[in-house]
């Protein structure tokens, strides 16, 4: 397994969270929802390790990264294709909050721009329901007080950058 990043930051989530000054992109190769379960299965998570799920082979958790209003956001590693990601589930088993969730991936994966961050695949295992993205080592933007004035406009450019993207998209935040 890799070493989590010393400040993963907010590279996960929704528009809100998923913007980032950080352009590091390449191409993407995105698997379908396939899960290769192990001879008992992937199932919920049943003790205080804080991952949701058990023996499911595609993705192997490394590090819980943060909560929010929808689920928590967990830094991973993607054996498959030897990256490592972040995996947002959502909180509970609400439809309204999965149908949500299925919403947000879809307009997300639309969004091609380098503030933006990418979604690789969403899906379900044992009953929850998630989206892989991106992972983008930084800092939460309430840890990023000591930017310079000049370094807090071009982020604030890069936002703008990106929600506009977006709206182009006709993908109201």
């Amino acid at each position: 397994m890799a070493d989590p990043p010393e400040r993963p930051g907010p590279g996960a989530g929704a528009l809100d969270t998923a913007v980032t000054a950080d352009s590091r992109r390449g191409p993407i190769a995105v698997d379908a929802n396939t899960v290769n379960a192990a001879s008992s299965g992937p199932r919920l998570a049943d003790d205080d390790d804080g991952f949701p799920v058990r023996g499911w082979d595609r993705y192997e958790f490394i590090a819980r990264i943060g909560e929010g209003g929808m689920g928590t956001v967990y830094y991973a590693r993607d054996p498959r294709l030897s990256r490592d990601v972040a995996l947002k589930f959502i909180r509970g088993s609400d439809t309204r909050l999965t149908l949500r969730l299925v919403r947000e991936a879809r307009a997300q994966a639309r969004i091609d721009h380098p503030n933006v961050c990418k979604v690789y695949e969403a899906g379900e295992i044992a009953g929850k329901a998630y989206i892989a993205m991106e992972l983008i080592d930084g800092r939460p933007l309430g840890e990023c007080g000591d930017l310079s004035f000049h370094a807090k406009l071009a982020t604030i450019r890069d936002v703008a950058r990106a929600l506009h993207e977006a709206h182009k998209l006709g993908i109201l935040h």
